[in-house]
């Protein structure tokens, strides 16, 4: 849809991006008190989970598994316990 619609397009773009922002921010402000590791870089970070959890809706919507939703969440909050120093 987003490739026939320009402002369809826009609106998700600056919806994404909003997020990943805050999601950027969040971290590079745990990277400054200390509560998130200095080594990872934020704004990548916050494309990943972004990224993922996008593509973990899609996965439920297809498969109607909401083990897979259950899967990926437990994955995902290990990895984030990771950005722990």
């Amino acid at each position: 849809m987003s490739g026939l619609d320009e402002d369809f397009q826009s609106y998700f773009a600056t919806l994404f991006g909003r997020w990943r922002g805050a999601i950027a921010a969040a971290l590079a402000k745990g990277q400054a008190n200390g509560t998130v590791r200095k080594d990872i870089d934020p704004e990548c970070v916050a494309t990943l989970v972004v990224a993922s959890h996008q593509g973990v809706v899609s996965m439920i919507k297809a498969t109607q598994d909401k083990n897979v939703g259950h899967a990926a969440a437990t994955a995902f909050f290990d990895y984030l316990e990771s950005l722990r120093p």
